[in-house]
């Protein structure tokens, strides 16, 4: 993961109402439609993907339940209440595709920007998704061609997926 505040879009957020993360929503909001695609929020300023969410009856009235896992480290989830017409930080997420050329002994990745030939080598390995991490790693190893998808959320990067590259 790398902190990386290059551009204004790289701390963009939307504040929505609550209520546009239920999937019955019928508001038109064009922020309400991105929120449902992304399905990304801010909770205590961390990125989280939300799990689930669900309209319900609580001690307080009918507020919208949120499961989420925060977006760089799957192993931490929150689960939090807010009313229907509460807002609620969503971030503008950007996903850029790489390809991977060397994985060093620290763990840095150097990556290949195809669109105009420049490398970088500030991302790690995601140190929080040791599944990601050992898979990655394993079709490195086996001299796969690979693609890897780095998200940028909030001026925070990390490596989110891989793919292996059509060599034909």
């Amino acid at each position: 993961m790398n902190s990386n505040n290059s551009s204004p879009e790289s701390t963009a957020s939307l504040m929505v109402a609550a209520r546009s993360f239920l999937e019955d929503n019928n508001d038109n909001d064009e922020n309400a439609l991105l929120l449902l695609s992304s399905r990304v929020l801010l909770y205590n300023g961390i990125p989280c993907n939300i799990v689930s969410c669900r309209l319900g009856r609580f001690k307080h009235g009918e507020l919208i339940e949120f499961v989420c896992s925060e977006y760089f480290n799957k192993n931490q989830s929150h689960v939090f209440r807010l009313g229907q017409n509460k807002e609620i930080e969503v971030p503008i997420v950007t996903i850029k595709t790489y390809q991977l050329l060397l994985i060093d002994q620290d763990g840095y990745l150097s990556l290949l920007d195809e669109s105009n030939g420049t490398t970088r080598e500030d991302i790690k390995l995601p140190k929080n998704d040791k599944d990601l991490t050992s898979e990655l790693q394993l079709s490195y190893n086996l001299d796969n061609s690979l693609n890897v998808q780095v998200a940028q959320i909030m001026g925070i990067e990390g490596v989110i997926s891989f793919n292996q590259t059509n060599d034909d």
